[in-house]
Order: structure tokens, then sequence, then C-alpha cells
């Protein structure tokens, strides 16, 4: 399945109900335009950047026990890009948005216009929605105050779930950071042979 962001207007009279029919959704309209979720590790929490942006955590997307990749692609839901990828190397890949930290405009649900692969002519794509990439199950983000401006969300604390024995605090300083997943767990490196063509020079150790 996908996971989905939906923003609903509350009534201001009284703060306790919701606007009746003011659901809109900005993430996740449909099984190709949402964040895939394989297995486990979905998306995470949502805050707002200090510039306004949507700031929004997503998990590998990885499974436990039964593999659903094949199920997954044939039902749409993972490209074939995804599922080539494979498993958790999606996390490593820009055109998915698996084992990410994404930046969303909050008024439409597009990637915020300053994102480091954003193109107009493609605003909903997972690229451009992406800002950092290579994590595992980033459950928990927090933005550090007094560090963002009127262009820049703030420095994002990361905190991301490990598999075995590691757990990751990340410091997600400039756009475009890699933390490594899952070529790296911690200092480690688990599955670094595995996808050779798929690690790039940018590991944020």
């Amino acid at each position: 399945t996908i996971a989905r962001i939906s923003r609903f207007q509350v009534n201001t009279s009284n703060f306790e109900q919701i606007v009746p029919n003011s659901k809109f959704i900005l993430f996740g309209t449909n099984k190709t335009d949402g964040f895939p979720l394989v297995g486990d590790h979905a998306g995470g929490q949502l805050l707002f950047g200090e510039d306004g942006s949507l700031i929004v955590s997503c998990g590998d997307g990885g499974h436990f026990g039964e593999n659903k990749e094949q199920q997954a692609f044939n039902e749409g839901f993972i490209t074939q890009e995804e599922f080539n990828a494979g498993l958790k190397w999606r996390s490593q890949i820009t055109n998915s948005l698996n084992g990410k930290i994404l930046r969303l405009n909050p008024a439409n649900g597009d990637g915020f216009y300053s994102n480091p692969y954003f193109n107009s002519s493609q605003p909903r794509s997972a690229a451009s929605r992406m800002y950092q990439r290579g994590l595992r199950n980033a459950f928990r983000i927090n933005i550090k105050p007094g560090t963002g401006s009127a262009s820049f969300p703030g420095v994002i604390i990361i905190n991301d779930v490990g598999q075995d024995i590691k757990e990751e605090i990340n410091v997600a300083s400039i756009p475009d950071q890699n933390f490594g997943w899952p070529a790296f767990e911690g200092m480690d490196l688990p599955y670094l042979t595995n996808k050779p063509s798929l690690t790039p020079n940018n590991w944020e150790k």
C-alpha cells in the first residue's frame, strides 16, 4: 500500500471540529503518488521548517518476513527502477520516496521549489520532493531552533532506527546529504557489496 498525508481545515469558532469536505490530499492521491509501503518502515514524522516548508520523514519500506516486492511491482506501487534497486536500496535512488527526508510545499504537496532536484515540470515527482536520502527508518525528526531562515528550513536532527545493534542520530545541515543506508549502518558497511552501482561518493559519515 502507500502512506498518505492529508490536510484538513479546523473550525476556528471552537477549534474542536473539522470543516466538512475540507480534506485535501497533499501526498498520496493514488498508488503512484504516495510513499510506497511494501512492508515495514513507513512514514515517521511531520514538522514545519522555519521557511514554512513541510518536512516529512519516510522509511525504506523494507520488509520483515515475506517478500512483497514482486506483488508491489505487479500492482503498480513501485516502478521498474525501484524494483530493480530492490528492498532497502530504494533509499539510495533519487526517483524513490523510500528512505528519504522530503520537503514539500504545504499548500499543494509539490516538492519545495529550492529542493536539490526540484523540476518545475514535474513538481510532484519523487526527485522534486526529495531533500535528504540514505535512511532506514527515520522515525523521529526535529529542527534545531534558530538554525533556519526564510529560505532554509533549519538543521534537521534525524533519529534513524538501526537494524541490529546500531542506532543513528544524523545531522542534516545542508540539502542532499546521504546518510548511507543500506551501505552503512553507523560506521559499518553491512551491505556495501550488494549494489556497487548504487554507492555514490557523497556518504555523510
